[in-house]
């Protein structure tokens, strides 16, 4: 029952609030060091089960999926310091990567 109520909370939460996107769609940029070893072997394993094209999206899904839920959203296509900077101050920011 607490997971039902859960989702079905935050579902119409969002219905209510507009949910900002950011994504490049073009998947993970380079791996290096910084990044630690596992992710730039990760990176480099192009025939991993895991690896799914570096994380690349189409944008058309993330349309789809908002679309169906019925929630206010807008997208914001490119890469975090270029696109985060044009959010309004008072927004709440979650990251998800699935």
């Amino acid at each position: 029952m607490a997971l039902w109520y859960d989702c079905w909370y935050s579902i119409n939460i969002r219905k209510r609030k507009k949910i900002f996107l950011f994504d490049s769609f073009e998947g993970l940029p380079i791996a290096n060091e910084i990044d630690g070893k596992a992710a730039m072997d990760w990176q480099k394993d192009v025939n991993s089960k895991i690896y799914y094209d570096n994380c690349t999206a189409e944008q058309s899904y993330a349309i789809e999926l908002m679309t169906s839920l019925n929630v206010n959203f807008e997208i914001h296509k490119g890469w975090f310091d270029k696109t985060l900077v044009n959010l309004p101050l008072s927004t709440n920011v979650s990251h998800t990567k699935t």
